[in-house]
Parts: structure tokens; sequence; C-alpha cells
């Protein structure tokens, strides 16, 4: 139906002062909270659990960053690891309790949030009923608040998606496989269980493992089973997928060149030699190892990028056959029936499938008209569906401009970096002091831009943005863009200048000048980089 506008509202209309209500303690909602402390606003922060650090807290044991530190440090204080190294779980957490700890915010441990409503409208921006919910040796006691604006900051990672495999119980009924007599009479009976709740390789010794998926998750978890002396492992994945190594074989990350403007700014076919290098040298390696081929012509935005953690391991354990690749038709007792007729051993299938996009405590009347879902493949074979969010520069919300969320999009840099920039962009919106400001008009036209772009082109991953020019055109809209490189303050520190200009583009430099500069611990921070 579209978005409709009732009547113009101005954007900037939060007094000092101003109480936001923080939902999240991950990464993102700790820089969010010391962010709108800058800007004169006063942060709650709810947490549901009894640390900060998000999705860090969970998942396996063994897990690291796909991001190198120099991608996600921010400028104060910074990260006080090697900037080549990518940290592990832990690591990550303790910074952001670091963070927490300087910038002294103060965070709601044990609350959860379980509505969020808008309340009658009394003003020009609309603010907010918040239910929250704690548990006390007394039991469970509920609360109820009212704020001037929102920021969700509770992530992608949630709500598991499961797959849809004839033979695979799953715990969500929406999910549950295809009813047909020779399926339901014999189902597996081995573990099932979500990358969600993988927590290290011992559950896989001396079994026979299926890992369902291609992403991210699947990788890692793959070789987390291999070190752990599975007996097999097999990869089922309905669609192939370009492999990027996340460093190179000097283990230089890759990040950091791939979010340079160097990168961003060279002509098309240096930056097709640059990217597609590395990722065809390896999907020569998985192809041999039964990984399908990307079928040509397939548009670029349907093909899944995943990230691969020590590319050389990987290859060992290929090239030695303790990982393959298959496409699967169903699975039976403690078998998988593969595509080809074949029948393999099965003990334990880690299904990492993704997750769905929710927001449990907004109601409908809020998200309806901010999420679309649609298809994703070709007629020829069975259709997945997407969804993305309409939402101005993937932030705020067109009607309700005091509503905004950070972290929802994936790149080829860092999500939590890219959501401290995008809550100073909030902050700035809202306090009326960005460098643009914006209209209502402007966002629900560009709203109503994203639905017929996602619509006509389908992306795989709609969410995802490209690094640089969309932290570049934050940066313009806030005013705390980097200064050119040929400006008399770079021009008086050539080395510093090439770093800005051909380094990587770190939070950092969108702290160099501008409103909140702080360029001393900024300029520190990039000169910890080199080219």
């Amino acid at each position: 139906s579209g978005l409709t506008m009732e009547r113009e509202t101005e954007i900037g209309k939060l007094p000092r002062g101003a109480s936001v209500c923080i939902v999240g303690a991950g990464s993102i909602g700790v820089y969010a909270a010391r962010v709108a402390i800058e800007h004169g606003l006063n942060p709650t922060v709810f947490e549901e659990s009894d640390k900060v650090g998000g999705v860090w807290q969970k998942h396996w044991s063994t897990l690291t960053t796909n991001s190198s530190v120099r991608m996600m440090s921010m400028a104060e204080p910074p990260i006080r690891l090697s900037p080549t190294l990518f940290p592990h779980k832990s690591q990550i957490c303790d910074y952001v309790d670091e963070y927490a700890k300087h910038h002294k915010l103060d965070i709601k441990f044990g609350h959860k949030v379980t509505k969020v409503e808008p309340l009658p409208k009394t003003h020009e921006l609309e603010r907010w009923r918040v239910s929250t919910q704690r548990s006390t040796a007394a039991g469970t006691v509920e609360e109820v608040e009212e704020f001037d604006a929102v920021f969700c900051c509770h992530g992608q990672f949630n709500n598991p998606k499961w797959p849809r495999i004839p033979g695979l119980p799953v715990p969500t009924p929406e999910t549950t496989p295809v009813s047909s007599p020779d399926v339901d009479s014999n189902p597996f009976t081995g573990k099932v269980l979500h990358s969600q709740a993988f927590a290290d390789g011992a559950m896989c010794r001396d079994k026979d493992v299926v890992v369902v998926g291609i992403g991210n998750s699947a990788l890692d978890i793959a070789l987390e089973a291999v070190r752990h002396g599975a007996r097999s492992i097999r990869m089922v994945c309905r669609n192939s997928a370009m492999i990027l190594p996340v460093s190179d074989h000097a283990g230089t990350p890759v990040d950091s060149f791939f979010s340079s403007r160097l990168f961003v700014e060279a002509p098309n076919f240096l930056k097709q030699y640059w990217f597609f290098g590395p990722v065809l040298a390896l999907s020569k390696r998985f192809q041999k190892a039964g990984l399908p081929p990307i079928p040509k012509g397939t548009p670029g935005l349907q093909v899944r990028i995943s990230n691969l953690k020590e590319h050389q391991a990987w290859v060992k354990a290929m090239d030695e056959g303790k990982i393959t690749f298959s496409s699967v038709d169903r699975f039976l007792e403690r078998q998988v029936v593969l595509s080809d007729g074949s029948v393999k051993p099965a003990d334990v299938v880690v299904c990492c499938t993704g997750y769905h996009l929710e927001f449990p405590f907004l109601t409908p009347s809020v998200t309806d008209d901010i999420i679309i879902r649609y298809p994703v493949g070709s007629s020829t074979e069975k259709a997945s569906m997407a969804t993305s969010t309409l939402l101005y520069r993937r932030i705020m919300h067109p009607r309700f401009p005091s509503l905004c969320f950070f972290g929802l999009l994936t790149t080829l840099g860092n999500e939590a970096a890219v959501g401290e920039l995008q809550s100073r962009w909030a902050c700035s919106m809202l306090t009326g002091t960005a460098a643009v400001p914006c209209t209502q008009e402007k966002m629900v036209a560009e709203a109503e831009s994203q639905r017929r772009r996602n619509e006509k082109l389908r992306p795989l991953f709609p969410m995802f943005a490209t690094y640089v020019k969309y932290c570049d055109t934050l940066a313009a809209d806030l005013g705390c863009a980097p200064p050119p490189f040929w400006s008399w303050s770079t021009l008086m520190d050539p080395y510093f200048a090439l770093l800005v200009r051909f380094g990587p583009v770190s939070p950092a430099q969108f702290r160099l000048r501008g409103p909140h500069a702080t360029p001393s611990a900024a300029r520190h921070v990039i000169m910890s980089s080199k080219l």
C-alpha cells in the first residue's frame, strides 16, 4: 500500500535533556548511549541479560570477528590490540564493557523490553510508552515508562530461521517439512540445532555432521567440527556463494583495503580484478570439493558473499576429503539422502540458515509499513523470501521520526562501526544540529524508492550497503566528513593525508572534524594503520 504522509513534520525537535530509550546493550546500543549524551539527551539502556556485548556473548566458544581491529575501534577509547588482529568474541565484550565504563554509562541489566507503542500525538514528534519486565526474588516485575525517542539496537540475530527439508524435525511449526508418507514414517532422530545454539565442536567428535547453509557461520562451524575430530562434514546448501577470504596469504586483513576510498573510487575493471582475484582462486578449490558454481547470468544482487577465515586450513580439509559439498533431498532416521540418490550417515545437523528479522516489542501499526518481504530466485527453483526495511538512510522511521533503528544492514565493513555513525546521524537530526536536515516528505520519497527498487531487482541481501559510500552519505548530512585530500591541514602532514585518503575508512575518520570531533584521539587511531 505504501507509506502515506498526513502532514509535513519537521525533524529536530527534541529539547536538551529529552529522554531516549535504547533497546539492547550490544556494542551498537552502548555506542548509541554515549552519542546521545554527547547531544545533550538523557538515555536509558535496557538490556535483557546481565552483561554488555549482545550477540558476542552468544554462539560458539572460539568465535572470532570477520572484521579487523582497525575497522572496529572507536576513537575514544581505542581497542588496545594489534590493528590487524581479528579479535575473539571475549575481547570484543571486554572492549564494549571498557567503553561503557570509560563513558560512565548507566545500563539497566535484566530488563526485557516487552512493548513499545506511540502515545497520542501532542507534539511534532511522537513520544513512546515502553513496557519492561525484570525478574526479582518476589517474581516478575512489570514497569512502564514514557520516552521522547526510542533507539532499537537489539540486532538482527535473535529469531532463528529453520530450513524446510523433508524428514528434518525443527522446533518452529511454520517451518515443519511438507508432509508425505515416506518422510513422516521415518524422520531424522539425530541431534538438530541452529548455529545460535552451537557451543563448540566437541559435540561433533566421532560424528557424521551435516551443516546446512553456506554463510559465515556455516564455514566457521564446519572447520570447528574438523578440528574436534568429526568423522565427516557434509555441507548442504540450496544455492552457491562467492567465498571471500578475510585475510590474504600473509594474514593481512582484506577489509582494510576493500573499505578504503582507493578501492571504492578505482575504475570498475580494477575493482573487479582486486575483488574477484582471491574469490576465483578459492572458488576453484571449493568447486573441486563439490560446491556448485554460481549459474552464469545470475544478477550480482542475487549472489551471496560469504567470509572465510583461515582459508588455508579450509583448503587442507577439503583436499583431505574431510569437508564435502552436496545438495540434499531428505533426511531419514540417521541418514541424509542426497539429490543424486546416494544415502550417507548423519548424526548431527547444524542449521546455519540465518534469522528472521523481527521487532517483537513493536506494534503492527508501527512495523507494517516499514517491512517488506518478496521472493528471490529464478522461476525454475523454489524461491526463498527476503526481508527488507523501508527506513530513511536505513535508520529513521518515515512516519515516526523519533523511532530509529541502528545496525540493520550488512556491509563489507563493520556493522557496529556503522551503527555508531548511524546513532550520531539520528541524534543530530532529532536535535536539529545536522548540517543537512531532512523533511518527512524526503523520508517518505526515499522509502518508496527503496520499495520499488527491491521489488524490481529482488536482491538476495536487500540490507547490504556499500560501506564507504554509505558512511560518507551520513557524514555529509552530519557535517563530519574527513578533510579533503588537498586541504591545508592535510598538506601540512602528507603521510596522514595519505592514510585518510587511501587507508581504511575507520570510525575515527569521522571524528576528525565536525560536531563532537575528537581530533587528537581520532588521529592516534588512524596513525596506527598503515598503507
